[in-house]
């Protein structure tokens, strides 16, 4: 049982602390800081009604806190490394991210700016990483709460674990391997199919009913509306 947990909890295994890193190992990693808002953003396409809300494991947090913590948790790594270059050895500031992670915005928040900023940041912080020298990733920041100095060649492949890790909770839910319920309306919607595809096989034999917003439009809304839409082109008109 307890390994299984552990499977749930951990399904990337945990981050070894400590190592040190080649310089064709940073330059890899960074390359996977800079893939990951297009992976999650993949990840997220494959969840069904209701996934936002289920946890990937028992006590855990739901698919929608994980993807606002993300957002929490690389901002502040991206400006902890940003202080690591520009001071010496700065003692950062930890964060209560079980505490965030309940806060409104994170816990029931949509998940349309948290995807967006992910997006943004890592554009930002894959530039600024790329652009530092071989002594740079040599400096590095004081963690209070590990009372150790981490490297920056250390912060970023502990950045990648942790992207990879949350992505990996995710797709648990995507395949099914997550052990919690979702409550019974999800449930019912699991074992009947898809509500969408059974209604659009008796729309016809039905007469048209006034539109409205259901909370499982809201959120197939919230899982497909951060991609940018584009633009209607206004058709030229033609010459006499």
């Amino acid at each position: 049982m307890k390994e299984h947990q552990d499977k749930l909890r951990y399904p990337i295994g945990q981050f070894e602390y400590g190592k040190s890193y080649s310089l064709d190992e940073t330059r890899k990693h960074i390359k996977i800081l800079s893939k990951f808002p297009k992976e999650l953003k993949n990840a997220i396409k494959k969840l069904k009604s209701g996934e936002l809300e289920k946890t990937y494991r028992p006590d855990g947090w739901t698919v929608r806190q994980v993807i606002n913590h993300l957002a929490d948790s690389h901002m502040n790594g991206y400006t902890r490394m940003k202080l690591a270059v520009t001071e010496n050895t700065p003692i950062i500031k930890p964060y209560e991210e079980q505490l965030w992670a309940e806060l409104e915005d994170g816990k029931h928040g949509s998940i349309k700016p948290s995807v967006k900023l992910i997006s943004a940041l890592h554009n930002r912080w894959a530039n600024f990483l790329k652009s530092l020298q071989e002594d740079d990733l040599d400096k590095g920041y004081y963690h209070p709460a590990s009372k150790r100095t981490i490297l920056i060649q250390e912060a970023i492949a502990t950045y990648v674990w942790h992207s990879q890790h949350h992505l990996a909770h995710i797709m648990l839910v995507v395949d099914g391997k997550s052990k919690n319920a979702i409550g019974k309306k999800s449930e019912v919607e699991t074992k009947t199919g898809n509500s969408e595809d059974k209604s659009k096989s008796t729309a016809s034999a039905k007469a048209p009913k006034k539109r409205s917003i259901t909370p499982e439009h809201r959120e197939k809304s919230e899982r497909h509306k951060w991609q940018d839409t584009p633009k209607k082109q206004t058709p030229h008109k033609k010459r006499r």
